[in-house]
């Protein structure tokens, strides 16, 4: 949409620092739960200022009359019926029941108490009542409440029902109508009708499966936040309305603020599954962008991710796993309200027993979620920080390490732990240029006192690799492929260190005051394997080499990942990029073996990648033996058996139900936003444990099959 800063269009509302205000009201009763205020701009002849106090609910909080009230989650089994049991109005003299949103000179209210409802909303947003406020100067009301969210964000459906109008009008744009249990109707409108990215009305702001008939529970995914209608003038908003059964609209204000938030259900909730089983899974706050997984005990940790335009803030969450069908989260740690502007999807767990602490601890890489340092707070943190997670329900801040001045904070960390010392290793994309005095990407902290941390040593492929190769690659790819990304641990004092230009480079950190660099798995050395995406060849990407790990000291598996396909020099789309296999018998010099990628990763029997997802390998892990779990973004959990290395083959997989990012912000190549999105796994006790980006955390049990053949068609 056209956004206008500072001024109201059309008599709709206008959005300021995340709330809303109302237009053609000079006060408009509101709800208060913070010390929140938004000016807004009052419609007359003289432009002049009125101050209003507005609601903002974030998708994890319900906000009441009652601030000591709890939130309350729906699970997917469970459904929400309207309560029908007062008496109705008489049937009005007005528009038709179907009327998007009736143009009523004489505004005609139902009396009818709102129904209970969940929020129509899956994600952030803020909303004040407005509700008979005037629009088109006086010559209608206003039949609902303006609920403002980034444009993308999910609607859902408030109660169970059937979709009774699917539709598009000039006014109410493109929208949903449901018909509830007893009569009632809720009202969605103005849905997205862009092409994702642009302001162009020619996209869909319907969900997949939306269709007139179609029966839909609480929560059910409906369409997306847009501005089409008469708010193509205006900031994204959908416009929220509840009908009694006689076609009188009610003032559904009161049973928003009331409203819990829903977990969504697409329509079209299938989940692809070969040789797993789904035990258990929690969507602990209903905000998406999850990220990062560590194990410890019967805890699981998943943390979150940030980007500059958004910055959820909800740090480490804490999920008790002891019965894995039943996950319950404990706490979180490591916040927005400890740490701002800062994403947390870095995470290391582990048991510390030395003479300066005994007991179980979490480090966490923090980065700041805008990475464009000089746009950020001077002084703002950004680094790791140690937490005693001894009680996993009571995390307590130990220490923060800051990763120093221009630096945007730690990608990634891993730590290594023995009776002597803790080690953790951590990479600081780009602080060789960065930082003033050139510290290198990754450094080496001693942790043997997780109070009183000590930093030992520093690296950078930029400032300590072979020139001319470091030259040959910046020619190539340019020099923010140049950046470790993540480091880890190997056997014998190893760190293996990811470059997306360069791929992966191990480090003799035996002395960890002094790494060494003593080999290179370098893409120029792929060439055959990886069919043309290297980095030494100007006008195609680098295989963005996102991580890299050891399996059994002799097979080095690098893991490629792209949030977009790499192409040719005429465009075409080649691949997201796959896994990569090298022999490490010999130490220094790794022989590639083998590529494995998915169907939609890499061209497939057809030719063809997949553009409705995102599908580039997020990370891997071992499983039990010669085999890997990997999380493959919306190619979801594969399972691989690696005891051929020549010959890599997936022999189990599960894909769980797509739903849109609750933020509005993953959006596949072509448009699609409904989308699994796995991020993280690992593996203990026989379980998978797979973090979804949009889904929260899923639990599975794989079966690995007798027969290690390929499997018959790829999935």
């Amino acid at each position: 949409m056209r956004r206008v800063l500072g001024v109201v269009v059309a008599a709709s509302l206008l959005a300021v620092s995340g709330t809303a205000g109302a237009a053609n009201e000079a006060k408009p009763t509101t709800t208060t739960t913070e010390s929140t205020t938004t000016t807004t701009l009052e419609s007359s002849t003289t432009t002049t200022v009125a101050e209003s106090t507005t609601t903002t609910v974030s998708s994890s909080t319900t906000v009441t009359s009652n601030p000591s009230s709890s939130t309350t989650t729906i699970p997917l089994s469970t459904s929400t019926t309207l309560d029908t049991t007062t008496t109705t109005d008489p049937a009005p003299d007005g528009p038709a029941e179907h009327d998007p949103e009736p143009e009523l000179v004489d505004f005609k209210v139902g009396t009818m108490r709102p129904p209970a409802i969940v929020f129509p909303l899956a994600g952030p947003r803020s909303f004040i009542d407005t509700f008979g406020a005037p629009r088109d100067g006086g010559r209608r009301r206003h039949a609902g409440i303006d609920i403002f969210a980034r444009k993308g964000v999910p609607v859902v459906a408030v109660a169970d029902g059937v979709i009774e109008e699917v539709s598009e009008e000039y006014l109410a744009g493109q929208y949903v109508i449901v018909r509830h249990d007893g009569g009632w109707r809720s009202k969605y409108l103005h849905l997205d009708d862009d092409t994702p990215g642009t302001d162009d009305g020619l996209g869909t702001g319907y969900a997949s499966g939306v269709e007139v008939g179609v029966r839909v529970s609480a929560g059910a995914l409906l369409g997306f936040v847009g501005d089409s209608g008469n708010a193509e003038s205006t900031v994204p908003h959908l416009h929220f309305g509840l009908f009694q059964p006689n076609g009188l609209p009610v003032n559904p204000y009161r049973a928003l603020v009331k409203a819990p938030d829903a977990e969504m259900v697409p329509l079209d909730a299938r989940m692809r599954a070969l040789n797993t089983e789904l035990v258990g899974r929690l969507d602990p706050d209903l905000r998406g962008f999850n990220a990062g997984l560590a194990l410890h005990g019967d805890q699981v940790y998943m943390g979150t991710w940030g980007n500059d335009e958004i910055c959820p803030g909800t740090g480490v969450r804490v999920i008790d796993v002891s019965d894995p069908s039943q996950p319950i989260g404990l706490t979180s740690f490591a916040g927005a309200d400890e740490f701002r502007g800062t994403a947390a999807d870095s995470i290391w767990v582990g048991e510390v027993h030395t003479a300066a602490f005994d007991g179980n601890v979490a480090v966490v890489g923090l980065h700041l979620c805008d990475d464009q340092r000089w746009t950020s707070p001077s002084g703002q943190f950004a680094g790791f920080a140690i937490y005693d997670v001894t009680e996993p329900e009571n995390p307590i801040l130990m220490s923060e390490v800051h990763s120093g001045p221009g630096t945007s904070g730690a990608r990634d960390v891993d730590v290594v732990s023995n009776r002597d010392e803790v080690l953790a290793v951590v990479t600081i994309p780009g602080s060789h240029v960065d930082h003033p005095d050139g510290l290198g990407d990754v450094r080496i902290y001693d942790l043997t006192d997780p109070s009183a941390v000590v930093g030992l040593s520093d690296w950078s492929l930029r400032g300590n690799g072979p020139p001319l190769l470091v030259g040959l690659l910046a020619l190539g790819a340019g020099d923010l492929p140049l950046n470790a990304v993540s480091a880890t641990w190997a056997e014998s004092g190893q760190v293996i260190v990811a470059h997306p230009a360069a791929g992966l480079v191990t480090l003799d950190a035996s002395d960890p005051r002094r790494p060494i660099q003593i080999a290179m798995a370098s893409p120029l050395d792929t060439l055959d394997l990886v069919d043309g995406e290297f980095a030494g060849s100007p006008g195609q990407s680098p295989p963005g080499a996102h991580s890299g790990w050891v399996l059994d000291d002799s097979l080095l598996i690098q893991d490629d990942h792209r949030l977009e396909p790499s192409s040719d020099e005429l465009g075409v789309a080649l691949g997201w990029g796959q896994q990569v296999f090298y022999d490490v018998t010999d130490g220094a010099t790794p022989r590639p073996t083998a590529t494995f990628g998915t169907e939609r990763s890499k061209p497939g029997i057809d030719g063809e990648i997949g553009l409705d997802g995102l599908y580039g390998v997020r990370g891997s892990a071992p499983f039990g033996g010669r085999h890997e779990a990997v999380a493959w973004s919306s190619d979801g959990l594969r399972v691989v058996d690696v005891q051929d290395p020549d010959r890599p083959t997936e022999i189990a997989y599960f894909v769980p139900a797509s739903i849109p990012d609750p933020q509005g912000w993953w959006v596949a190549p072509d448009g699609t936003r409904e989308m699994s999105l796995a991020w993280a796994a690992a593996v203990d006790d026989g379980f998978v444990y797979l973090v979804d980006a949009n889904s929260g955390l899923w639990i599975l049990r794989v079966t690995i099959p007798s027969d290690d053949s390929r499997l018959p068609t790829p999935q």
